[in-house]
């Protein structure tokens, strides 16, 4: 058979295709209202089950997010020219181009290797073995707020690595298995930036699900909690390192990481293309945290007028005009183009929408009276602290094998209403931090590949072996299920009713 031949007939995620679609438009023709849901309701419902099938089923997400949105319009529920008018016109459609520009030249520059380079050789490392081991899990979550997915891998796991053979680990030493789950937690700092990549889809998704209730999610609100529960936790599996794990440490001691083979050919310091790229990012960023605070800021309609959308074109335009050693630092036309991707696009029309059907109040649906009928008998008498404690485990134990965005999705369409009716009951909850924990802890799954997309690289790695993974691995889980429970509780309590 020559080695260009397809295997004909049809593959099983062919079959998973045609059954998601299938549930997409005729669950609603084939089963007959139910829990005061209206046949329009039901309609919708099909479409709400079939796009989580098709994502459970790891289907591609770009055909499937547009099955789904082909359904509005051919099932009734909203008009083609409303349709794209509120799935390209969102602001999240243009942050995920023009800031994604940003921090993927940023990236192409090779800032964020010089970044983690300077901060894991300062000096006053040396001789800390404990502190080495935190610095490295810090910084790999400020790298991996613009260096997510292989390149991160690549980079920390290479770093590891390295490492491990000057400080002269054995291959299966504990340490390095210990370390590289560690680096995989710290990886997710690539959620930490609301306007950009993955996350700034399942803010719209937040939004538009807590939209009907009065409310909005609070992005600066998200990023101090998202730092907080996993830098914090960086230190928390530091101490857990020294005091219960107890990997042998002392070897760190000697190690200087300016001269490990990783960072060899990494440059010292910053050229000015980095420079600019750098700066151009932070000022962003800066902008759209202060942004966050609303017209309480003098002159807020002038220079802010721009918002979190626009900021980011205005260093894309000046930089790819004025020149830096004879060539301009952005790219604008190939940023932009590589920005645009049309997977991410499609994601946030369909996740957006499906926030909207969860909580239409209108009489021709009746799914958000649905929703709230089936799960407060069972939530409705829990206490806030006892809700939470149910909330996180759940979350963290069921991600380990369902996807993680999936599992968002459909918590949050279920967890809303019941926050909103303690919140109007007087008790002490914020809804952005709540579905921020849903989100963070939907995050840490490496037990399964099912879980994670990025799950696959420390699984792939020979030394987590299922020995490893179900004992020291579920006692890091459990660590971090505590750690989670906590911070929620003091956020919680802090910032209640934002």
């Amino acid at each position: 058979m020559p080695a260009t031949e397809q295997k004909k007939g049809l593959r099983t995620k062919d079959i998973h295709f045609i059954i998601g679609t299938l549930i997409i438009y005729g669950f609603g023709y084939v089963c007959p209202p139910f829990g005061g849901i209206q046949p329009m309701g039901m309609k919708m419902l099909g479409v709400v089950i079939g796009l989580i099938y098709l994502t459970c089923v790891s289907c591609p997400i770009l055909q499937s997010s547009l099955i789904a949105l082909l359904a509005f319009p051919i099932h009734g529920y909203m008009d083609v020219s409303t349709l794209l008018t509120k799935w390209t016109g969102t602001t999240t459609t243009f942050q995920l181009v023009f800031a994604g520009a940003v921090m993927l030249g940023l990236k192409e520059t090779g800032a964020m290797n010089v970044i983690a380079k300077k901060l894991l050789s300062a000096g006053f490392l040396k001789g800390r073995p404990a502190l080495l081991m935190l610095m490295i899990m810090v910084v790999g979550f400020i790298i991996s707020t613009n260096m997510g997915g292989a390149p991160y891998f690549l980079l920390f796991f290479g770093l590891i690595d390295s490492i491990a053979d000057v400080a002269g680990y054995d291959k299966d030493d504990k340490f390095i298995k210990y370390a590289l789950l560690g680096m995989y937690v710290a990886a997710y700092g690539m959620f930490l930036f609301p306007f950009k990549g993955a996350f700034a889809v399942t803010v719209a998704f937040f939004n538009s699900t807590l939209q009907p209730y009065g409310y909005a999610f609070n992005n600066n609100l998200y990023m101090l909690y998202d730092a907080a529960t996993f830098i914090g936790f960086d230190i928390v599996y530091t101490l857990a390192l020294k005091f219960i794990f107890k990997p042998d440490l002392a070897k760190l001691a000697k190690v200087d990481v300016a001269t490990v083979e990783t960072f060899r050919e990494v440059p010292d310091h910053f050229d000015k293309h980095m420079k600019v790229a750098f700066w151009s990012a932070i000022v962003c960023i800066i902008y759209a945290i202060i942004c966050g605070f609303g017209t309480k800021w003098p002159g807020f309609k002038v220079w802010g007028a721009l918002t979190v959308t626009f900021i980011w074109v205005v260093p894309l335009i000046l930089f790819s005009i004025v020149r830096v050693e004879g060539r301009p630092v952005f790219n604008i036309a190939k940023l932009t183009t590589d920005a645009s991707l049309w997977t991410m696009i499609a994601l946030v029309g369909s996740m957006t929408f499906l926030g909207t059907i969860c909580t239409d109040q209108s009489e021709n649906m009746g799914i958000r009276g649905a929703i709230t009928k089936l799960f407060d008998p069972i939530f409705g008498d829990m206490s806030i602290p006892v809700l939470m404690a149910v909330l996180v485990v759940f979350v963290v134990v069921i991600t380990q094998v369902v996807h993680g965005q999936v599992l968002v999705m459909g918590i949050t369409a279920v967890i809303v209403p019941i926050i909103v009716s303690r919140l109007q009951a007087g008790d002490a909850a914020s809804p952005t931090v709540i579905l921020a924990t849903v989100s963070q802890a939907a995050q840490v799954a490496f037990l399964f590949p099912s879980g994670s997309v990025n799950a696959a690289y420390v699984l792939n790695r020979p030394e987590m072996n299922k020995k490893f993974l179900f004992t020291s691995g579920v006692a890091v889980l459990c660590i971090f299920m505590v750690w989670q429970y906590v911070i929620l509780m003091i956020f919680n309590i802090l910032f209640s009713g934002k």
